[in-house]
Parts: C-alpha cells; structure tokens; sequence
C-alpha cells in the first residue's frame, strides 16, 4: 500500500511540475501529501483501495459459502433420494428373478419358488411404500405411485396364472427399472457435485451392474431349466453380461469403498463360482437341471447381495461426507462473519498489515465422465477392429476369451487377387493419385466382399488373399468365389488411371477349391491363416493367369462346369511350379445376367 501511495505521489508530482508551467497547479498543491488536506484525501484513498479487495474477498466468501449450502443441501436431497429409489430397483430385481425361476421351473418344484416369490413381493412393496417421492420421470412413463401399483398387481396375478412367460417378465420389471434408474443417472449429473460428485457417480454405475447381472441371474435361470439358449437369448445373456462387468468395473474405479468391498475374499469365491457356471452356460449345451437353476440364482443372489451391502456402505459414506460437508459449511459461515467484524473493527492496521485470505476449494469436474465414454469408444472401437481383422464367428470367440483350435476344412475355395498394374500405379502416378486410385480399389474390393459369402483373409501390397466356406462352411463356397471374381473383374474396369484413362485398373486372379486348414497363428500379432495344398495351388493360379484373367483349378473348374452356368474354356497344358503340367480353365463370365458388362472376348486371355 504504501510502495502504492509512493507511486501514486510521484505521479501526482510529476503532473504537478507540468501543470506549474500551465498555472494549473492550484488544485495539485491541495492535493499535496504534505498537506493535511492531501494526507487526508490520500490516506482515504487507502482505506478505500484497501477496503474495497477485503470486502469484495468477503462477500465473495459468503457467496461461496451460501453455495456450499446450497451444495450440501443438494447431496443430501440426492443422497437420499438415491438410497430410497436404489432400495426399490434392488427389490424388484430380486423379484424379477423369483417370477422368472417360478415361470420356467417344472410344477413339481414350484412350490418353493412360490413362496419365496410371495415373500419378495412383500419386500418390494415395503420399498415402494417407504419412498417420499415418487419421481416425475417415473409419474410420465410409468404413471402415478398408485396407479404403478395396480398395474404391478395386475401383472403379479399374470405370473400366477402363468399367462405370461420369463421373456415378458424380465421385459415388464427390466422397463420399470429402466425408468428408475434413469431418474438415478439424470438426478447425480444435475446435483451431485463437489466431493460427493464421484462417489454418487460410482452409486450410479453400481446400480446399473446390479441391473444387468440381474437380467443376467434370470436369464442364466431359463438356461438351466431349458438346458440350452436360442441364438438370440445367447446373445441377450452374453450382452448383459458384458455390461454388468463394464459398469461394475466403472462403479469400482469411482469409488475406494467399492473397490474395497469387491475385493473381498467372499467376492472373489462368488466370483469364481460364477465364472465357472457362465463358461458352462456359453457353451449353450446343458441337461436341463432345476438344482442347477437354483444353484445358479443362489449364487448370483449372494453376489448381487454382496454389490448391494456394499452400495449401502457407499451411501453411508457419501452421507457422512455430506454430513462434514455441511459442518464446514457452517464453520465457515461463522468465521466469514467474525473475519468481517475484526476486519471492520481495526480495519486501519490494515492500510499496514497485508491480510490473507485462505480458501480451499475442490472441484471434481466432468473430465471423468468424459473419460469414461471415450473408455466405451475405445472398447466399441476394438471391437469392431477384431471384427474387421477376423471372421465374424472367430472374432466373438477371441473377444470372449475362448481358445481357437485349428480346424480342417473338406471343401472351401481358396482366391489370390493381384493388381496387375500395381507398379505402373506406385512409379508413373503422383503420390497423390496413386494413393487415390488405391483408396478406390480397396473401397471397390471392400463393397463386392459383402455382397458374398466370402473372407478377406489377409491383404499384402498389391495381393487379396480370400476364402469362401472358411470358417463358415458353406456349399456354395466355389460360386461365391468365382462371382466375386467376375464382379470385380467388371467393377475395376470403372477405376480410371490417368496414365490409361480408356483401360481401367486390371486385376488377375486364381483360385482353387479343396481341403484347408485354419487356425489362428502369432504371439504378438495374432492373424488367422490357411494353409494347405489348396492354398498352394491357389497362389499358383494367380501367379500363371494373365492381366485381367480368371484362371480356376480343375477342382473349381469341374464344379463349375457341373453347375451349367458359368462359360468357361480350358487352357493348354501349363506349367505349374511343384504340380508340373496341368489342365486349367479360364473363367468367361456368367450366363445368367447379372447387371455385369459384356463377356470379355477370348482374345484378352
């Protein structure tokens, strides 16, 4: 303040010798620090400059602290809420899982079943009582609190009479969940903040891992007593879960109590058990087993128990820490207040005294969150990049975590594809439109895959390799090959190379059908290969066809012939490298139209 004052006079000063000259000095001299006028008007000034900061930091203090409040206020309501509703979802899983057991269980076994679906139904309506609110998401979707009753009742008396079944069950208790913990997960991103932000965020997760293994549970139960799944009910369970340990994973990163409590010695035994009985059950090959079936609720229920004690443990938790929270609000109130008096009662000492004002702030952003998503692109991501690197069938199997055995295959047809013009693309063509051409070939190659039955087994500089009735057997597996080929034939003509506008890209293929073997080879780089003489002689018949032609095997050409409408015309005797001489054929066209364009006439071969 007073380095300030000094500067602030000899500026006035400074001034003052200016305005002399201009005879305008007679307001500065009054304003003179060696006059009292000037001591006085200058010592205000300080009051004031040093005033105004203290007062501002101390409303501002108080407006932090009335937020605080407000915050503390807020994860109170929140908390609570949460519990009561988190109480709600938990009794209705149990119950979903009772109803689901009782509907698929044999009549002789059901009076257990019965009983303890009677008692779980008292307990979930013993929650649904005790709420103090009953959302208004769930007042829009599921009507009022009264009103979701009767419909629950209704629905109770379905299940007895048995004019429902486990798939309408699961899909009548599963939305009412839905809706409730959608309520959970909008009320913690509008409220919670501050220290409780993670922990109710972790709460979140955890109920929605609850959900999950809870569909799983009841699913788990069907299979038991059925002894096998559909495919879509496979696909159901093995999506449930997935889930259920993603948002287990996520609740347990959010929270130490979790973490703490998951990582028990009893987690980890039920973990086991239960790992054991998905392995079974991904198998989809089962006696159909009542004991199993209990066996299996029994164990998900200690599980799903388990997640629940420690969630009660969480939100006691978070309400002590709101609790705290709320005491340093209020401390922090008083001290604002008595700072305030000292400082307006010997508030000139601190035109002398620098006073500091201490404040701790802990903001816990939503980077977190975001980080999350991106946690499930990255996943998504990779698993569209293992589906894209394999076969559909190979690539669940890996991202499930099972062993690929290699496999024989009787009959697949195996195709090398090269670019003939590959070196006039790489060494006429500017980089620019060498990699534009390239991009269009791969996009042409990538868009007539699809439309078969065929597998991009690997792709090298400027070769395809491809296979059709691998790993997925399938009897058409030399026609998908061979109409594959033409189409690509046709479609490369299109691509345009500014060296040869008029010819198009030339592409060359050779292709054999017979026995492969398959497997999954690579430590560090995993890749799925074939192997076999028919592979070998593939390769040969690409290596021996010419520019823009489609050289098939005898074994292909002989199925092809069979089938009466592929034209086909043999070649002279050629020189295959490790065959020796052999009889091969050229592939023409197609004789059913196809929307290609004309036969290629012999002269090209």
């Amino acid at each position: 303040m007073l380095r300030r004052a000094s500067e602030m006079t000899s500026r006035t000063l400074s001034r003052l010798s200016i305005l002399q000259h201009m005879g305008l000095d007679t307001f500065y001299n009054r304003c003179n620090f060696g006059t009292r006028f000037g001591q006085i008007l200058i010592l205000s000034m300080l009051l004031v400059v040093g005033f105004l900061p203290s007062s501002i930091l101390t409303v501002q203090n108080i407006l932090k602290v009335l937020a605080s409040s407000k915050v503390y206020s807020d994860n109170v309501w929140v908390t609570q809420k949460l519990t009561e509703i988190g109480r709600v979802v938990h009794e209705i899983q149990i119950e979903r899982g009772r109803s689901t057991l009782f509907l698929t269980v044999s009549s002789g076994d059901a009076g257990d079943a019965w009983q303890q679906l009677l008692e779980q139904r008292t307990s979930v309506d013993s929650a649904t009582n005790q709420l103090t609110q009953w959302p208004d998401q769930a007042r829009l979707e599921l009507g009022t609190l009264p009103d979701h009753k009767v419909k629950v009742e209704a629905f109770r008396r379905n299940v007895e009479t048995g004019s429902v079944n486990y798939s309408d069950t699961l899909a009548f208790y599963s939305n009412i969940n839905r809706v409730l913990i959608n309520w959970m997960g909008n009320e913690v991103n509008s409220f919670a903040t501050g220290d409780a932000w993670a922990d109710l965020t972790a709460f979140h997760f955890l109920t929605l891992a609850k959900e999950n293994m809870g569909v799983e549970r009841a699913r788990g139960s069907a299979f038991w007593n059925a002894g096998y799944f559909s495919k879509r009910e496979f696909i159901d369970f093995f999506e449930c879960q997935t889930r259920g340990n993603g948002f287990l994973k996520e609740a347990v990163l959010f929270s130490n109590v979790l973490n703490t409590e998951m990582s028990s010695r009893a987690a980890t035994i039920l973990e086991n058990a239960i790992q054991y009985r998905r392995n079974l059950i991904l198998l989809n090959d089962a006696s159909p087993s009542v004991d199993n079936a209990s066996q299996w609720f029994s164990y998900m229920t200690l599980y799903i128990d388990l997640m629940d004690k420690a969630q009660n443990k969480l939100a006691d938790e978070i309400f002590q820490r709101t609790m705290s929270t709320g005491d340093r609000a209020d401390s922090d109130m008083m001290i604002t207040c008595f700072l305030l008096v000292i400082e307006l009662a010997i508030y000139p000492l601190f035109v002398y005294l620098s006073v500091r004002l201490v404040t701790r702030i802990k903001t816990i952003g939503s980077s977190l969150a975001s980080k999350s998503r991106h946690l499930f692109k990255e996943q998504r991501r990779n698993t569209e990049m293992v589906s894209q690197m394999y076969p559909k069938s190979i690539a669940l199997k890996l991202l499930s975590g099972e062993n690929i055995e290699p496999e024989i295959f009787e009959q697949a047809t195996v195709c090398f594809s090269v670019l003939t013009d590959f070196d006039d693309i790489i060494n006429v063509l500017s980089a620019e439109e060498a990699i534009t051409v390239l991009n269009r070939v791969l996009e042409i190659m990538e868009d007539e895959i699809l439309k078969y039955d065929v597998f991009k087994v690997e792709t090298r500089e400027d070769m395809v390799l491809l296979a059709s009735g691998v790993p997925r057997r399938t009897p058409r597996n030399c026609e998908e090959i061979a109409d594959l080929c033409l189409s690509l034939r046709t479609r490369m003509r299109s691509v345009c190379l500014g060296l040869l506008p008029s010819r198009g890209v030339r592409i060359k293929s050779g292709f054999c059908t017979g026995s492969v073997a398959a497997g999954i080879v690579g430590v560090k780089m995993p890749r799925y290969l074939l192997f076999g003489d028919t592979v070998n002689t593939a390769a040969r018949m690409q290596s021996t066809s010419n520019a823009i032609g489609i050289q098939v095997a005898p074994s292909s050409g002989e199925i092809l012939s069979d089938l009466g409408v592929y034209k086909l015309e043999q070649r002279d005797l050629v020189q295959i490298k490790g065959k020796g001489e052999m009889y091969t054929y050229w592939l023409m066209d197609k004789r059913i139209p196809h929307g290609r364009s004309p036969v290629l006439s012999a002269e090209l071969y």
